[in-house]
């Protein structure tokens, strides 16, 4: 933000908690008890630094902004049942409603992220992957196919379509069996035998899982 400043570039973005260092804000235990629609500004020169209580904490730093102004929003009040009118900074209401290609792809990956947890490095870096494939399949779908249905149908269409088409050669406990993976090294070597090629294919053509075609492979 100093070197956007610097070089007379305006510029807003948001900030996580965790970059937030010697910044005298309320303590983040007690901010997040205090009503929705709060706010704090904090400016230096012709920078501000804003934090809003909506649903979560959201901070924004901007130099765009000359002074610190708000608006009103609707937010629903679950215990209510009906809409309240909040508080919103307008610096914020300004980045929502200027947000860029980058900002509205991370926000469509966290809706329907994968949520299974692992403890390998390249955990997160896969599931990234395949969520925001998805997104961009989505994307693709309905701006150049023109196709109508959402993200989450989207996502639901293309797992079952991939359960459907990888089923056949699991497990119940969900992995390839052994043969069926050495068949399809016999396969790439031009070594796959008719009967079980014939075995596959009817396993795959049935769609669920056939104990006894199993058994008839590991024959």
């Amino acid at each position: 933000m100093d070197e956007m400043t610097k070089r007379g570039y305006g510029s807003s973005g948001t900030m996580r908690q965790n970059r937030l260092f010697d910044v005298p804000f309320t303590p983040l235990n007690a901010f997040m008890k205090l009503p929705r629609g709060t706010s704090e500004v904090l400016c230096q020169g012709e920078k501000l630094l804003v934090r809003w209580k909506d649903n979560d904490i959201v901070t924004v730093a901007t130099n765009i902004e000359e002074k610190y102004t708000e608006t009103s929003v609707k937010r629903w009040n679950r215990h209510r049942r009906a809409f309240d009118n909040v508080q919103q900074p307008k610096c914020i209401s300004r980045y929502n409603e200027h947000m860029g290609g980058v900002d509205l792809h991370d926000l469509q990956v966290s809706r329907y992220h994968i949520s299974i947890r692992s403890k390998k490095w390249w955990w997160p870096i896969f599931a990234w992957s395949i969520n925001s494939a998805l997104v961009n399949g989505h994307l693709f779908y309905r701006d150049v196919i023109g196709g109508t249905i959402n993200l989450l149908t989207f996502s639901r269409i293309v797992s079952q379509s991939l359960l459907q088409s990888y089923s056949p050669y699991l497990t119940e406990a969900g992995h390839p069996p052994e043969e069926a993976s050495d068949f399809h090294n016999r396969e790439e070597a031009g070594e796959a035998k008719t009967s079980q090629w014939s075995a596959a294919l009817t396993y795959q053509e049935k769609g669920a899982v056939d104990k006894k075609i199993v058994e008839g492979i590991k024959k």
